[in-house]
């Protein structure tokens, strides 16, 4: 099959007058016509020469002569057209009419000239595969026609175009292109894929329906989204070029150039005269050439942007000679001579009056083009490249840092304490460190040589040296444990942690012994087994000594070809369409149905990709039905037109709409018409007299309690109880009825199934086994048990971890042995492991007892006070640590930056104006209601954050920040300490839904999503990932899996409140115990199996049942409960509380005299003791703590002889200082 191609001199701006050019356009119809009667997927040279002048209907005087009645669909086309089309092809053209503008041949030429000064076409070369070019807006494909022979012979083509009869014309002209009938949005192409994309892009400021670009601003024109989508299928260091609108760069918003600069490198930008496009598309319109090439990762910070990204007021003479001021880029403010004409202000333009343009200067275009971009391009880019690699294999490779052999901070740290030691202390003391600073060298020595695998000989010698030291010191000094030696160097030196394992202890006599790394080999050298006989076993030596997959390093170790072994591991490995080769059990798990649409996209280019189809396909997640999905009123997944059509079944009256805020998940439903006020339906069977059916709608969906007031006077209402409790029992019911209707129609239960199952059904559980791991480095006395491994190795494999191992798992270990390979594997080079205060020093001590050698900085609260933090930051920041560990309070003393800080606030608050950008462009009235509710939104997040963020501690400009301290993995021991995070909700008054709130947990937040957003690794650690509230979930989420809940469109908890959980309502007991009441608590799960399948995409849980841990047994097998009679005074009490509840409710008390949370916490007291609330009174019998003291005193008294031990549980009268006795200590003190 043979592609067309221009020749040299071909030209098709002179194609003659317009009647002469509708000629030739029916004759391209009529030919295409013919050929595909005849069932011919090859034209001849001849053939294809015909259908290469068909020039699109974009010139309006073409367009007039095909449509000469008009261009409204009712209205017939010409007779050549209504002979040659279908109904449907008619409709396609006219719809194409709006972008149909042909490129100039010349301009297309001088392009490819200034990239070939570049060298993109000597890639190939290099590489060793053809360069993969796409033209996502073909037309009938001139840049693929007119591509120089040394492009072309280096290339393959993919083609995309909207129009269907020039997408089948450009299949005729190039039938070895793959060409996508379709727009650009739909076509399914592979992400970092081309290493050209090439294109005059359509224009016009209509926005494109994408749902995988996120950001309204680039979607909001069609030229602005042919730049974000056409970054995401071009592959790092591949290039765009791309004619556009002079909007791109020249409009206000900077937004999008914002998103380029980020994500691409700006060769070059050439501004067209206004006249290059009007001989071939009859338009006059200013354009610009911009190339830009694309970054193997995204900047994470912004810095000092280019000057390109902004555009400003500057001074244009217009056409008159008058000045005037015009919205000008700044490249073209700082070079004019990037502008091929005469930048001018024309009295009239194609947009409207006084228009800037740039006026053709007689100059020849073609030529000064070329000349252009060769002065601008840089020469040879490409001449040197390397063959194409994974995006991930570039971003490893640009982040590895070399390892370079440092000092020890350790050792360096005391050198420093002993050149500071006073005279007085100059002699006997400075003796006891300088030997106690040899013998932690010898010992580093010892181990050393053990991770190099070094001989007996020479190991002996280093541990008779070791010996030699420590015997010497022994006598003189005594042990190394003893307190004096100890005092030796500042307390939290991490060198201590390492001397002190030096000895073990002998009974409890302080009596101490030499550890066994004086005697024996200790510890597993860091190269183990090199070899290998199968390829099964090089792929378990390369996941532990490479931590991926990588076969030319498997085909070492196992002394074959890398085709043998590829051949071999079939079907246990995979290749992905970015070129990196991932294990299958990687690869067959996670969010397996867009990992199948990018391999069908790849598929299309390379056969060898439909292995990976077909794995895929089998590892799809059964869809789920109608009987397994719960549909609740209010879930964000649902579309709007559904609401709207229950809306009418409630009241059918109803004309107006329902809309849904992403941005705040707020439901906003249009106020009831005049005409549907008092219906039947609306005022009795959904609504009651006092609240609307469509209000009580509102409430439903909003996860709001709908409440009726009473009005007393103008600063005083009251709950209507029996109002409130008929209109809730409406809200039930149309929550109830809802779930039945929902279902009924099945076209919307197809619907419904399709938009679930691709949203939520999409993934599937991973199985991580870290058997293969031998730990390089460990002690060879401890081996970490099979669970530990497996969670080790997922957190090598995942960004972010949830480790949700029960007590006695041995989290500890794990995060360690993980911090040590991370840096070992090179995946963090820098660990920070932050822990409660109390067990610093147990961290510490189990690190240096599995890796002896390890260079470790363990800090107290004393390192953090205003006099030492500076030092303390400094020695995180300078040395080359191999863990460093912080207690919870001190982390929060790491201060980041204020441009950090600010901006989780302006990102927020930007995502909201954008959503009202986006309802402002739509301009209907219904929008105003939204709106003004958005605006109400920012300023009071604005406040919240602002709040937030003045509470953080940061003197950036005198000290080290958190960003500047190189941490690349952040371990967080107890996490559910931090579990306090702020989330904005409408949901109020609801028990169960805990939204307290701690600076530490936005600190911690913000630290988390920084670093996770600059690549590093963050692992949590608790047994209690979820331990009071359901909401706990989606906060464990927000912290680890941020990006997920925004794909998902549930960044907001109501949103994500909607599709997993509910409340409920039922009847129990007063507060003040007066009585019951109907109560509403969030304590429900829905969708449960997707819930648990997203959120263990992060989450490793180990139970006790699941490791089979040790436990004791509860006598009679579950909880004894003894019953106390209440006393009078506690009956009194109680009937006091119910009085001072009615009070406080119907607010005739003061809050600061009486509240509800008095008025609990003293029945709390008084259900104890009622001493605690009259110290006073007698000792009662009927007290609790009398029970309890009987009931332990009988216990004591039966296990006295055994020493038996019992532990008392209690959160009230507990000490609260030095000296206090509680009544609880007396009565047992008596007792026994």
């Amino acid at each position: 099959m043979s592609d067309f191609s221009f020749a040299t001199d071909d030209n098709l701006d002179d194609l003659g007058s317009t009647a002469t050019k509708y000629d030739h356009n029916v004759a391209a119809l009529r030919l295409l016509k013919e050929l595909e009667a005849e069932g011919r997927t090859e034209a001849t040279l001849h053939e294809q020469t015909v259908l290469s002048r068909y020039t699109g209907w974009g010139d309006s005087t073409l367009l007039k002569r095909a449509f000469p009645h008009g261009i409204s669909s009712h209205l017939p086309p010409s007779e050549e057209l209504k002979e040659l089309l279908t109904g449907e092809e008619l409709k396609a053209l006219r719809a194409s009419s709006l972008n149909a503008h042909y490129t100039s041949l010349a301009v297309i030429r001088a392009i490819y000239a200034g990239l070939g000064h570049t060298g993109l076409h000597r890639l190939s070369e290099v590489r060793g595969s053809r360069l993969r070019v796409l033209e996502p807006a073909a037309g009938i494909g001139h840049f693929i026609g007119a591509m120089p022979k040394e492009f072309r012979d280096a290339s393959e083509w993919a083609a995309v175009e909207l129009d269907p009869l020039s997408a089948r014309i450009t299949k005729m002209l190039y039938p070895n292109a793959k060409v996508f009938a379709e727009g650009f949005e739909s076509a399914n192409l592979p992400s970092n894929w081309f290493d050209l994309v090439i294109s005059n892009v359509p224009f016009g400021n209509y926005k494109v329906c994408d749902p995988e670009v996120k950001e309204h601003y680039l979607r909001a024109s069609i030229h602005d989204y042919f730049f974000a989508k056409g970054l995401r299928v071009t592959r790092p260091g591949g290039l765009i070029a791309f004619i556009t609108s002079r909007f791109t760069l020249d409009k206000q918003d900077n937004r999008l150039r914002s998103y380029l600069a980020a994500h691409a490198e700006l060769l070059a930008s050439v501004r067209l005269p206004n006249n290059a496009f009007t001989a071939n598309a009859g338009t006059q319109v200013v354009t610009d050439i911009i190339i830009l090439r694309k970054r193997s990762e995204p900047l994470k910070d912004a810095g000092e942007r280019p000057a390109w990204v902004e555009a400003q007021d500057t001074t244009v003479l217009h056409e008159s000679g008058a000045p005037m001021n015009v919205m000008l880029n700044r490249a073209y403010i700082q070079d004019a001579s990037l502008m091929l004409g005469q930048p001018i202000v024309g009295a009239h333009g194609m947009y409207g009056r006084n228009e800037f343009t740039v006026k053709g200067d007689g100059r020849d275009l073609a030529a000064s083009l070329g000349e252009t971009l060769r002065r601008v391009l840089p020469e040879a880019l490409f001449a040197a490249s390397k063959p194409a690699t994974s995006v991930a294999q570039e971003s490893v490779a640009a982040n590895k840092k070399p390892q370079q052999e440092e000092p020890d901070p350790l050792e360096q740290s005391v050198q420093q304490e002993l050149a500071g030691m006073s005279t007085a202390r100059a002699g006997f003391e400075q003796a006891r460190a300088t030997t106690l600073l040899e013998i932690y060298t010898a010992a580093k020595r010892v181990i050393a040589l053990q991770m190099e695998g070094a001989g007996d000989d020479e190991l002996g010698e280093a541990q008779r040296e070791l010996n030699r030291l420590y015997d010497r010191f022994r006598v003189r000094y005594g042990y190394i444990n003893s307190k004096q030696n100890l005092n030796a160097f500042r307390k939290g030196n991490g060198l201590l942690q390492f001397l002190r394992a030096l000895e073990e202890p002998v009974g409890w006599g302080g009596q101490y012994r030499k550890a066994p790394l004086f005697s024996t080999r200790t510890i597993r050298p860091l190269r183990g087994k090199q070899n290998a006989e199968t390829a099964q076993e090089a792929l378990l030596l390369c996941l532990n000594e490479r931590g991926g997959v990588d076969l030319d390093y498997a085909a070492e170790v196992c002394g074959k070809t890398a085709e043998q072994v590829r051949e071999e591991l079939r079907g246990l490995v995979f290749r992905t369409p970015s070129n990196e080769w991932v294990t299958r059990d990687e690869y067959l798990s996670g969010n397996v149905r867009a990992r199948l649409k990018e391999a069908e996209a790849a598929a299309q280019f390379d056969e060898s990709f439909n292995e990976n189809v077909e794995a895929l396909r089998a590892a799809q997640p059964a869809p789920l039905g109608a009987g397994e999905i719960t549909a609740r009123l209010g879930a964000a997944w649902i579309p709007t037109e559904v609401i709207d059509d229950y809306a009418r079944f409630l009241v059918p009256r109803y004309r107006g709409r329902v809309k849904y805020l992403q941005p705040t998940a707020q439901w906003v439903v249009d106020l009831p018409h005049a005409d549907v006020i008092d219906t039947p339906e609306a005022s009795q069977q959904w609504g009651t007299k006092r609240v609307h059916a469509l209000d009580i709608l509102d409430d439903a969906l909003n996860l709001r309690r709908t409440v009726v007031y009473d009005q007393i006077d103008e600063k005083t209402r009251i709950v209507n109880q029996t109002e409130t409790v008929a209109a809730q029992a409406k809200l039930q019911d149309m929550k109830e009825r809802f779930q039945e209707w929902v279902w009924q129609d099945s076209a919307r239960e197809r619907e419904l199934c399709r938009i679930y199952n691709e949203q939520f059904n999409t993934t599937r559980e991973r199985a991580y086994d870290g058997s293969h791991l031998t730990l390089p480095g460990a002690s060879n006395r401890i081996e970490l048990r099979p669970h530990q491994k497996d969670a080790v190795w997922r957190i090598l494999q995942s960004k972010t971890t949830l480790v949700g191992h029960c007590v006695g798992a041995g989290k500890t270990l794990t995060a360690i042995a993980a911090s040590h390979e991370m840096r070992r594997l090179n995946i963090a080079r820098k660990s920070m492991i932050v822990v409660p205060k109390h067990v610093v020093p147990q961290w510490a001590q189990e690190a240096q007892r599995l890796y002896p050698g390890l260079r470790m900085l363990t800090t107290d609260a004393k390192d953090f006070t205003k006099h030492n933090r500076g030092e303390t930051l400094s020695r995180i920041a300078t040395c080359d640590w191999d863990l460093i560990i912080v207690p919870h309070p001190s982390f929060k003393l790491l201060p980041v930056s204020a441009e950090t800080a600010n901006k989780f606030i302006n990102d927020e608050i930007e995502r909201l104006r954008d959503y009202i950008s986006e309802l402002t462009d739509e301009g209907s009235r219904e929008n105003k209601r939204s709106i003004k509710q958005l605006e109400k939104t920012i300023k009071r997040f604005e406040a919240k954050l602002k709040s937030q963020n003045s509470e953080i501690k940061r003197d950036d400009a005198q000290t080290i920040t958190f960003e500047e301290l190189g941490v690349e993995a952040l371990f967080v021991d107890e996490f559910h300490h931090f579990k306090n995070l702020y989330f904005p909700t409408k949901m109020s008054r609801i028990a169960g839904l805990s939204n307290s709130e701690s600076q530490q947990a936005f600190d911690m937040f913000v630290k988390i999503q920084w670093l996770i957003g600059q690549g590093g690794r963050v692992v949590a650690l608790t047994g209690t990932p979820v331990s009071n509230t359901l909401c706990e979930v989606w906060i464990m989420m927000r912290y680890l899996q941020l990006d997920l809940l925004k794909e998902l469109g549930m960044d907001h908890f109501d949103a994500w409140a909607q599709a997993f959980a509910e409340t409920t309502t039922g009847v129990e007991m007063k507060p003040d115990g007066s009585g019951f009441r109907v109560h509403t608590r969030f304590n429900k799960f829905v969708n449960l199996p997707e819930l648990s399948r997203l959120w263990r995409q992060c989450l490793d849980v180990r139970t006790p049942e699941q490791l089979n841990l040790p436990r004791p047994s509860v006598i009679g097998g579950s909880p004894i409960i003894v019953s106390v009679p209440a006393s009078e005074e506690l009956i009194d009490f109680v009937g006091q509380l119910s009085e001072r509840s009615e009070k406080v409710r119907s607010r005739e008390v003061h809050p600061s005299v009486d509240n509800m949370l008095k008025i609990t916490s003293e029945g709390r007291k008084a259900a104890l003791d009622m001493r605690l609330i009259n110290p006073a009174l007698e000792e009662s019998p009927e007290s609790k703590i009398e029970a309890l003291v009987e009931r332990v005193g009988r216990i004591y008294q039966r296990t006295n002889a055994n020493r038996g031990a019992q532990m008392i549980f209690c959160d009230l009268a507990t000490p609260k200082g030095r000296g206090g006795v509680t009544k609880t200590e007396t009565a047992l003190d008596e007792a026994a």
